[in-house]
Parts: C-alpha cells; sequence; structure tokens
C-alpha cells in the first residue's frame, strides 16, 4: 500500500497535479462547535426528543426528563459541562441493554429479529446536541457530489 501510494504522488509530481488543491484547507468559522453547551441548545434537544422513547437501563426516559426538567435541569446541564470537559465518566453511563425484536410471530432463526439498543437518555441527549451542533455546517464539510 505504501509503495503504491508513494507511486501515486510521484506521477502527480511529475505532471504538476497539486494534491493540496483537491482538498483545500476548509475554515469553519463557528467557533460555537467548541464552546460549552448552553442550557437552551440542551432544552432545546431535550423537548425535540420522542416522549415515547424506550428508557434505558436506567429506567428513565426522555418523558422523565421532561416532566422533572425544572428540577434536573441544573444537574443535566453540570453533566453537560463535565462531558464537554472530559471529566464525565461515561462507563456507567454510556451503558445499553441489546434487545432482539422478533419481527413477526413464532420466529426461531436470527434474521427474524430486529436488534435494538436502549441507551440512557443522558447519552442519547450528548447525541442529539452535538448533531443540532453540526446541521448548519454540513453543507460546509460535505460536498453535495
Amino acid at each position: 500500500m505504501y509503495t503504491w501510494l508513494k507511486t501515486v504522488v510521484q506521477i502527480c509530481q511529475k505532471s504538476g497535479v497539486h494534491l493540496g488543491a483537491l482538498y483545500p484547507t476548509l475554515t469553519v468559522a463557528s467557533a460555537s462547535i467548541s464552546e460549552p453547551f448552553s442550557m437552551e441548545e440542551i432544552t432545546r434537544a431535550l423537548f425535540a426528543m420522542d416522549v415515547h422513547a424506550s428508557p434505558g437501563p436506567d429506567g428513565f426516559g426522555p418523558s422523565f426528563y421532561r416532566h422533572f426538567w425544572s428540577a434536573l435541569r441544573d444537574d443535566v446541564l453540570q453533566l453537560f459541562h463535565e462531558f464537554h470537559d472530559g471529566r464525565l465518566e461515561l462507563d456507567g453511563l454510556n451503558r445499553a441493554l441489546l434487545v432482539l425484536l422478533p419481527k413477526k410471530e413464532g420466529v426461531r432463526s436470527a434474521d427474524g429479529f430486529r436488534p435494538i439498543s436502549l441507551q440512557n437518555c443522558p447519552m442519547k441527549l450528548f447525541s442529539k446536541v452535538m448533531v443540532n451542533q453540526l446541521k448548519p455546517l454540513i453543507p460546509l464539510l460535505v460536498d453535495p457530489d
């Protein structure tokens, strides 16, 4: 593989093709994706989640967090700050239950089941907030072709 790549680079150099032109430097002008999470974006993400989503191993789904949001919001914000700072111990939080749901009645082979992963709500919330931050930047990061 190394030899092949080296040959490609040499051919490009000899023919005057600059590989850097194929991959221009991208500057994303938004520092918001590296700033700490705000209460507003966490709240917006939580209230956009499906209240009927299955709870994770901890037994608490989005409906629980939404119902008790006024009491939980400061603790959840602290959780997000620790996550952002890299201080959050994810081992216990990032647990999931893997469940096989039968696609139809009387299934006996593996292909007749649909696997689902039941994750704890804070992990789903981390993902949703980060996705919401990246959505406006995707056209800058991914070429339409």
